[in-house]
């Protein structure tokens, strides 16, 4: 992502339209996955 302004871009569309495809099952998968590991990548 790309801040523009007051906001963000994406800057590669496939990279928008996967998130845009995820269900509220997959968001929450990955917020867990996350957050298991202490928010660090």
């Amino acid at each position: 992502m790309q801040k523009v302004g007051g906001g963000y871009i994406f800057i590669h569309r496939m990279l928008m339209e996967h998130f845009a495809a995820m269900t509220d099952e997959d968001i929450a998968r990955l917020s867990a996955e996350i957050e298991g590991a202490g928010g660090k990548r």
